[in-house]
């Protein structure tokens, strides 16, 4: 990577971290169809001295199907913990070890070149912060297929 800046004011010449992720389909509700339940997680690391998050781990399950005559829809519901660095915290006294975020969302496909996902994240320590509340996130995606 480029020369930069941590956020402690101290420069790196390099940067580094790796991740995995993996899903998987649990049941079916036909046997020739990508409807029903599945699995996801996400585990991520990266260099404690220079990053702000040490490691991630994120995990969830997902319904393809669940609706009659919405066979393309998907229901998602996720849990995501990021873990502020040991490095970061020391130089910032007050900091929590980790943020938490549990999440909602629902993918409609409205027509073949259109899907909206309405999506609520509830963030438990937004950033390892005591001096700040908890954050209700609500939004909206679209997606158009040109």
């Amino acid at each position: 990577t480029r020369d930069f800046i941590d956020l402690d004011n101290t420069q790196h010449s390099d940067n580094y971290g790796s991740y995995v992720i993996g899903e998987t389909l649990l049941w079916r509700e036909h046997e020739s169809s990508s409807e029903g339940i599945g699995i996801f997680g996400q585990l991520g690391q990266a260099a404690q001295d220079r990053n702000f998050n040490s490691w991630y781990v994120g995990s969830g399950l997902h319904y393809q199907g669940l609706f009659p005559r919405r066979d393309k829809d998907s229901m998602m519901l996720g849990y995501n913990l990021a873990h502020i660095s040991n490095d970061y915290r020391e130089s910032h006294p007050g900091i929590k070890s980790s943020e938490q975020v549990y999440e909602l969302a629902y993918r409609a496909s409205i027509l073949p070149y259109l899907t909206l996902t309405p999506d609520v994240q509830y963030v438990h320590n937004p950033s390892g912060r005591t001096d700040i509340g908890d954050a209700l996130i609500v939004y909206l995606r679209s997606e158009v297929l040109l």
